[in-house]
């Protein structure tokens, strides 16, 4: 049998404050006074759904309209009348499936269930796109370095592929107004598809014709050049699928640093003042597919931790965390302490490195916004962190888990990096045969062992 925990009336100005739990557990009703009284049942469990939700706003009604008639009725109906209504909702739930173990006992518990329930999950994701590229300058200069390319595709094309397939319907991006190669891409003209679709059907019709003449070597080549042309026409049909997802703002050019795209599209409403999916476009988790989707898993981290920000880790070798923002963990659970900014090897409180996926919610988006620049006179996301944990507020975390693999793309050398392991990982990405790709592979490290070698000459 379920544990039942009923809290007793409270007027109005003994409520605690908004953000205090007990305060989301209430359900109210009104005495013959004019008096709100609030109510609360432990009937429910944290993983229950909207079944459950309106039968506990049921019992609080009929619990407010019986206390009430209790009032005029100078106390004839009984406090017993209250408890039969409130055990007879509780034998409904058991009759539902709805009871074991897991019942909600105190009003903490109570209230944690109606703060998780009103969670609103992010459907939006912001991707800060306006970057000058200046840790590769030359080819940054003329090149978004969101378009450099990963595999077959420009990594800013993975990251809106793993956006969608994690869960986010709506993708706004904040790009540099001079530079309008991701708009191009994700919006390939009309007239392109047709003429691909025209030359894959005229390859076909060839292809047919020479093999009723039994024309077989040029039936073969007509069917080759047909599929080419298909495949063009599905790339250009899918690209442009991906943009009917993305809208376009300008950063305002009002200080630098890496939070300026979040303060911009927080400034310009295109979150709608609800949570939403903060990117670095050079970062890219693979794979990017529903089945591993890192986004996928931030979101539900997200549910399952009541609504606290979060932002993405990997595990990164010791010697390497002098080279990324590190976490500090707050004990054994998923909460931060601390991130500190590229640590000493042998002083970093963690091997966990943050990276460019984290879910930020518009209470973090208030101290953000009202956090001054930082070091260099820009404005720093990690700044912000850090002045939102200050003030007593939680931010978590959530660790890449096996197969994904964090990959930055940021720069020359982490771009040939990122290539090879995606190459490792998937050589379909490089239309290749996976002995292809092995090959290559053998010989791009032969290549790195013997350039080692001639730097370690006298």
């Amino acid at each position: 049998m379920p544990r039942l925990c009923v809290i007793g009336s409270r007027s109005l100005a003994e409520r605690p404050p908004a953000r205090e739990p007990a305060a989301l557990s209430v359900m109210n009703g009104i005495d013959s006074r004019g008096q709100e009284h609030s109510y609360a049942c432990g009937l429910l469990r944290a993983d229950l759904g909207p079944t459950s939700i309106a039968i506990s706003a049921s019992i609080g009604r009929v619990m407010g309209w019986l206390r009430a008639k209790e009032y005029k009725s100078g106390g004839e109906v009984r406090l017993m009348s209250r408890i039969g209504v409130v055990w007879s909702a509780a034998i409904l739930l058991v009759v539902l499936g709805l009871g074991g173990p897991g019942y909600a006992t105190t009003p903490a518990e109570v209230g944690r269930y109606h703060q998780t329930s009103r969670i609103i999950h992010p459907t939006t994701a912001v991707v800060a796109a306006a970057g000058d590229g200046t840790r590769a300058w030359f080819f940054g200069a003329s090149t978004q370095k969101e378009m450099w390319p990963l595999g077959n595709k420009p990594t800013i094309q993975h990251v809106v592929e793993e956006l969608l397939a994690g869960g986010i319907n709506r993708i706004v991006m904040v790009v540099n107004p001079h530079k309008v190669g991701i708009k191009e891409h994700f919006a390939p003209a009309g007239s392109r598809i047709e003429a691909y679709r025209s030359e894959a059907a005229e390859h076909a019709a060839a292809a047919n014709e020479h093999s009723n003449a039994q024309r077989l070597t040029e039936a073969a080549e007509a069917r080759k050049a047909a599929m080419k042309s298909q495949r063009l026409t599905d790339n250009l049909i899918h690209l442009r699928d991906l943009g009917h997802h993305i809208e376009y703002i300008d950063q305002t050019g009002d200080g630098y640093g890496n939070a300026v795209p979040a303060k911009d599209a927080w400034r310009a409403d295109a979150t709608e003042n609800e949570p939403f999916v903060f990117v670095w476009p050079d970062d890219v988790v693979l794979p990017n597919h529903a089945d591993h989707a890192f986004t996928k898993d931030l979101l539900a981290a997200y549910g399952d931790q009541g609504g606290v920000p979060l932002i993405g880790v990997q595990e990164v070798l010791p010697h390497e965390v002098n080279a990324y923002g590190i976490v500090a963990p707050k004990g054994d659970g998923f909460l931060l302490r601390d991130i500190v900014e590229k640590p000493a090897v042998g002083e970093a409180p963690s091997v966990y490195a943050d990276f460019g996926r984290m879910v930020l919610t518009p209470d973090f988006m208030t101290v953000l916004m009202a956090n001054g620049r930082g070091t260099g006179g820009e404005y720093y996301l990690v700044d912000g962190v850090k002045e939102f944990l200050s003030q007593g507020h939680q931010f978590g975390y959530l660790a890449t888990a096996a197969p994904q693999v964090w990959i930055t793309m940021g720069d020359a050398r982490n771009s040939l990096l990122g290539n090879l392991k995606l190459m490792e990982m998937d050589p379909g990405a490089f239309d290749m045969t996976p002995q292809e790709a092995a090959d290559a592979l053998t010989k791009a490290q032969a290549s790195l062992v013997a350039m080692s070698a001639d730097s370690e000459r006298p």
